[in-house]
């Protein structure tokens, strides 16, 4: 067994080169390796590194330090824990938990009726991608929001119906939304998975700004943009090169700085970012934010950011409080595919079943 202490939060790179010769021989020893608080030649705030010691486990002191989610340095963590030493936690971030989810997540009264839980509307899909929308709709229905109304093309509905009948679907629903059309009564709006007309996206979405809902935007609903100020929440929905796209930047660099990177433009438009990938970072506009700790590569799928769309569509439609109904539905997402891998192999996984098991998976470990 290999312990490393050391170097600790203080650390400047590039380290010498009699560190990394012993870095070098503690990685090739045939041991169990773990560091105290974080690895040697990892920095406490940033993901950048060139080379660190490699630990199997890391057992961070007080709270996890930054770096121990943002890549490169993630990789020398090993499998991370937190170990207590009884200071007062101030911090703005945290990490959500299971135990965050039972405690936020609405309970349902045997009186309720589909209005009680709103009325989504999920704009997606295309001729040439329909199963997008498909995947989107399924995640909403199953995370229980109370009618749903597809806006998308008379084919990708033709497609869907069969799979899904418990939806209406109004057609042509982007091209109508572009020119300020809008159906009643809908509790929030989701935009985005499928499309890939940027001018009519962006007509459209400047009409639902204008509307007082929670609105997500996904997939080609996802530029470099100004926000208008409103009273209800807008989460965006990027994956590392969406983001690096919005920021005119590296995706190298937003791995590195994703939770400072995310924050900063959550505050500085005042909407939710959720920043997708390992750790996904859910950012919120007053500077607070919770990294979500499920998941697993199984989630690296064409689709899957489609599911969460619509499982962020029904939380914002059920729930009164839209932090912790975008951090459910980003928790109970990963969690979906945790549950998978205890039966098949991560690779296997398609994101059609995610939507499929997240029953099972709230019965399972939530709703108990």
């Amino acid at each position: 067994m290999i312990i490393d202490g050391l170097l600790g939060v203080g650390v400047k790179l590039p380290l010498s080169d009699n560190y990394l010769e012993l870095l070098r021989y503690c990685n090739n020893e045939k041991s169990l390796r773990i560091s105290i608080d974080l690895p040697t030649g990892v920095q406490a705030d940033s993901g950048k590194t060139d080379y660190a010691f490699h630990a199997h486990y890391t057992f961070s002191l007080h709270g996890f330090k930054p770096s121990a989610f943002l890549l490169p340095a993630a990789e020398y963590y090993g499998k991370k824990d937190v170990l207590d030493i009884g200071l007062v936690h101030r911090s703005k971030w945290r990490i959500w938990s299971k135990e965050d989810v039972k405690g936020t997540l609405g309970r349902r009264d045997r009186f309720s009726h589909k209005g009680t839980f709103g009325t989504g509307l999920l704009i997606a899909g295309s001729d040439d991608m329909p199963g997008s929308m498909l995947l989107a709709a399924m995640g909403a229905m199953h995370l229980g929001v109370g009618k749903l109304i597809i806006g998308t093309t008379k084919f990708a509905a033709s497609i869907a119906c069969s799979n899904l009948p418990e939806a209406t679907y109004w057609f042509n629903g982007l091209e109508k939304c572009a020119n300020g059309e809008f159906p009643e009564d809908i509790r929030a709006c989701a935009i985005g998975p499928g499309i890939s007309n940027k001018s009519l996206v962006e007509k459209a979405v400047n009409h639902l700004m204008e509307r007082d809902i929670p609105l997500v935007l996904d997939a080609g609903a996802l530029f470099d943009r100004k926000y208008s100020k409103r009273a209800a929440p807008l989460v965006i929905t990027p994956h590392p090169g969406e983001f690096a796209r919005i920021l005119g930047m590296s995706t190298e660099k937003v791995q590195q700085e994703r939770i400072s990177l995310a924050s900063s433009y959550a505050q500085e438009h005042q909407i939710i970012v959720v920043l997708k990938g390992a750790d996904t970072v859910i950012a919120y506009p007053d500077g607070t934010g919770v990294i979500n700790p499920t998941g697993n590569s199984g989630l690296a799928k064409g689709g899957s950011g489609d599911t969460l769309t619509g499982m962020l569509l029904a939380m914002l439609s059920t729930e009164k409080d839209a932090y912790s109904a975008v951090a459910n539905a980003v928790y109970i997402h990963g969690m979906c595919a945790d549950e998978l891998v205890k039966v098949q192999d991560e690779r296997s996984i398609s994101a059609s079943q995610i939507a499929n098991i997240i029953g099972t998976v709230l019965r399972k470990n939530i709703l108990i």
